[in-house]
């Protein structure tokens, strides 16, 4: 789980490599557009029947394709009713630093069944994560305990310091490693959506269809930017706002995050599993308190180790995109107040992807820096993450300034960013959908709102609903009706925006 979901905004220093599906004659990129895949049966045990995976290789550096390649993990099953194929659907579920396989493997249950019969599903895992040459942790398993234990809401110019110092630290390890320092400079969002049409070209397919989640719709907009002949059927679930510069991504955040904590404890008088006052004003008081006494003083939590306040901080932050998981953390939460920090530990563990023997999984990947550093070169100083950190903190004084420093080592990252924030209108595709649910902690509905606005043609579609992430089985029939129409037809709501009331529990058959 990513509490930054998709933090980059691009845009665009460098020149596309153009719309065509042709390829002149000496064009150095012919021999990465002439490549035939070779699938074979996926090595994870986790992909169902029917899914085959190749290596499609891609320039490390775009601008220059006689020097290295990459190898890129992708994964397709073929549509199970060929005779009504319409084409592939590549799919992406943000992050960024997430992979894309594990999100096509599951994709059978996410989309509908026509959609998911008459689609090829195509994952491609981004350079630098999952199967793509993923980036190598950065930092050993004790000094990723230090990183991740750093107070990120310094109270003094010392403990600032002491910040500072430890995002310096991860950077320049970063850097040290020179597997990474390779690739570092070339992991932009720019970079992800050249290599989706190479591998779109391999795969022999006119257009691009791509349903983006979170951050995948960013990859979405600067696809359809960069080669607007090639855009199929696309849809945009959950924006990124490409025109925000990162300071302002990670504050608008936050506050979304910060209501979303508020309905927890609203919620509180509804499950006897919650002991906190039922005034949510009061209960912030007691949060409050916690968090302050674990500040001054760290618990005793799992063997070894102590409950800090940075990490009940991130297990808090964690339980808003979950709101199935409130029970439980109602007992983490009355546990530590009791002086046992162990179950918030353990949240805050699965957060930093920590596992129970102390190794990192490879979701703690430093990927997801990588991207959104190279995204954003107006925004790279320690200054600017100060500034932006007090502004987060008006709208969502509990949360925002961890989140904005959750980024602080982009400020010393080893590698030149290689984007900006940009307005991106993507004219001459044709029309896109977007959508979002309206309670959003992780994009909020207004990113959707801006994204679909600044497009040249687009349509907007709003879920009256909590959660990241608006499609999937249970979204309620407006929205299912209009992302299938979309997908199968090419069909958009003849309104540019479309409210959907929220949906009932029952699960659509």
């Amino acid at each position: 789980m990513r509490l930054t979901p998709a933090l980059a905004a691009t845009t665009l220093l460098l020149t596309a490599c153009g719309t065509s599906t042709s390829t002149p004659t000496g064009d150095p990129m012919t021999p990465f557009h002439a490549q035939t895949p070779d699938w074979t049966p996926c090595p994870s045990p986790s992909a169902p029947p029917g899914f085959l995976c190749t290596t499609i290789k891609v320039p490390l550096d775009h601008s220059a394709p006689d020097g290295d390649s990459l190898g890129l993990f992708v994964t397709r099953r073929p549509a199970t009713d060929p005779a009504s194929r319409i084409g592939a659907l590549f799919v992406n579920p943000g992050g960024p630093g997430s992979p894309a396989a594990p999100y096509a493997y599951g994709a059978p249950e996410t989309f509908s069944p026509e959609v998911a019969a008459r689609y090829d599903l195509v994952a491609v895992d981004p350079r630098g994560v999952g199967g793509s040459n993923p980036l190598p942790p950065c930092l050993d398993q004790k000094a990723m305990d230090a990183y991740t234990a750093i107070d990120t809401t310094p109270d003094d110019a010392v403990e600032a310091d002491r910040l500072r110092a430890s995002a310096r630290a991860f950077a320049e390890a970063c850097g040290r490693n020179k597997k990474a320092g390779r690739l570092l400079p070339h992991t932009g969002t720019l970079d992800v959506a050249r290599d989706m049409d190479i591998v779109r070209r391999v795969l022999g397919e006119e257009k691009l269809h791509y349903f983006g989640l979170s951050y995948g719709t960013l990859i979405g907009q600067v696809y359809a930017e960069q080669f607007p002949a090639a855009v199929g059927r696309m849809v945009l679930d959950s924006n990124v706002d490409p025109a925000l510069p990162l300071g302002s991504l990670l504050a608008q955040q936050s506050a979304s995050i910060e209501s979303a904590f508020t309905r927890y404890l609203t919620s509180c008088s509804s499950r006897p599993t919650c002991t906190l006052p039922r005034k949510p004003a009061d209960a912030w008081k007691k949060i409050d308190r916690l968090l302050s006494d674990l500040d001054a003083q760290p618990v005793p939590a799992l063997p070894g180790r102590t409950l800090t306040e940075s990490d009940a901080r991130l297990a808090a932050m964690a339980v808003t995109y979950a709101p199935s998981v409130w029970p439980m953390f109602d007992g983490a939460l009355a546990q530590a107040l009791r002086g046992d920090g162990a179950q918030l530990q353990m949240l805050a563990d699965a957060t930093n992807g920590r596992r129970p023997d102390g190794s990192y999984s490879a979701d703690a990947s430093p990927a997801h820096l990588a991207i959104n550093c190279a995204d954003h070169t107006e925004f790279r100083t320690p200054e600017q993450f100060a500034a932006a950190a007090q502004e987060a903190r008006k709208e969502a004084p509990h949360f925002g300034p961890a989140n904005v420093n959750s980024s602080l080592p982009c400020a010393f990252w080893p590698a030149p960013a290689s984007a900006k924030a940009h307005s991106i209108t993507a004219p001459d595709t044709p029309t896109l959908l977007v959508i979002g649910n309206t309670d959003d902690q992780a994009t909020p509905v207004q990113w959707s709102r801006a994204v679909a606005a600044r497009l040249a043609d687009a349509r907007l579609v709003t879920n009256d609903a909590s959660g990241h992430g608006a499609y999937h089985r249970k979204a309620g029939p407006c929205l299912i009706r209009a992302v299938d129409a979309h997908l199968l037809s090419g069909t958009a709501p003849k309104s540019p925006t479309t409210t959907c009331p929220a949906p009932s529990v029952k699960a659509r058959p």
